[in-house]
C-alpha cells in the first residue's frame, strides 16, 4: 500500500515541484544572470540566456537595454535601435528550454520601419533535442530549423510559424539586426514605444490534472478490490495460502 501510495504521489506531484522560479519581466543581462538554473513558465525551463552581436556582424546591441516579459509559452524582447546609411546594429540572443512537450513555435515583430535600403530583420534557429556549440550552423541534432520575419521600404514579410516534435528541449538563437543599407535608414521602436521581437513556443497535449487524478483513484480502487478478495488461510487467520 506504501508503495502505491508513493507512486501516486510523484505521478500526481512531480509536476507541481521545481528548482528554477518564475519567469518574470527583466533586462536580458539579468536573465543573463539567471544561469544555468533559468526560470519557469507553467512546467517549462527555459535557461543559460546569452547574449552577443548579431551574425550578420556589425556593432553588438547592450542586452542592458533589451527588455524581456514571458508571454503564454515563450518571450516578448523590446527594445529602441535605429540604425542610419552605413550602419548596421544587432544582437543574437540564445537560451535552450525543457522540461515541457512541445511542437510549433512562432516568430513575430512589430514596431520596425524602413526606408531606401534599409531593412530589420530577425531569424530565430532552433536547434530540436540538441544544442548549439557556437552558432546556427553548430547544431548536434540532425534536426534543425528556422524562422524568419523582416521589415524593409515595402513593408513586413509578417510572423513566421513552425510545427515539430512533440519533443522536450531544445536550444535557440534569435538574431535581431538593424541594418542601414548603403543610403537608408532602419529602426525598431521608439523612444514612447520599443520595438519587439516575440518568440513563443506551442505547448503538445497533455493529460489534464483531473485525469492522472482519475487514473489515480481508479489505481487504488483496483488495490483494494484486490486486498478484500484475496483468500484467507483458515489455519493460519492470514491472507494467501495455505502452507499445508
Amino acid at each position: 500500500m506504501h508503495r502505491l501510495l508513493l507512486t501516486l504521489l510523484l505521478i500526481v506531484g512531480v509536476p507541481v515541484f521545481g528548482l528554477a522560479a518564475s519567469c518574470a519581466p527583466g533586462s536580458l543581462l539579468a536573465y543573463i544572470g539567471l544561469g544555468s538554473g533559468g526560470c519557469e513558465i507553467g512546467s517549462a525551463t527555459f535557461s543559460d540566456f546569452s547574449a552577443r552581436a548579431s551574425f550578420s556582424g556589425g556593432s553588438a546591441i547592450d542586452p542592458s537595454l533589451i527588455s524581456v516579459t514571458p508571454t503564454g509559452l515563450g518571450f516578448v524582447f523590446a527594445l529602441t535601435t535605429n540604425a542610419g546609411p552605413g550602419e548596421l546594429l544587432g544582437i543574437a540572443i540564445g537560451y535552450s528550454a525543457s522540461g515541457f512537450q512541445f511542437q510549433g513555435a512562432l516568430l513575430s515583430m512589430a514596431g520596425a520601419e524602413a526606408a531606401g535600403d534599409g531593412v530589420v530583420f530577425v531569424v530565430t534557429d532552433l536547434c530540436l533535442e540538441g544544442n548549439f556549440a557556437s552558432d546556427p550552423s553548430d547544431c548536434s541534432s540532425p534536426q534543425s530549423l528556422s524562422l524568419i520575419t523582416a521589415q524593409n521600404f515595402l513593408g513586413s514579410t509578417g510572423p513566421d510559424s513552425k510545427a515539430f516534435g512533440p519533443i522536450s528541449f531544445f536550444d535557440v538563437f534569435t538574431d535581431i539586426t538593424i541594418d542601414g543599407g548603403l543610403s537608408g535608414s532602419a529602426l525598431l521602436g521608439a523612444p514612447d514605444a520599443p520595438g519587439t521581437v516575440t518568440n513563443e513556443f506551442q505547448a503538445a497535449a497533455v493529460p489534464e490534472p483531473a485525469t492522472v487524478l482519475l487514473v489515480g483513484a481508479g489505481l487504488i480502487a483496483l488495490w483494494v478490490r484486490r486486498r478484500l478478495t484475496r483468500p484467507t488461510n483458515p489455519v493460519t487467520g492470514s491472507e494467501g495460502e495455505d502452507p499445508c
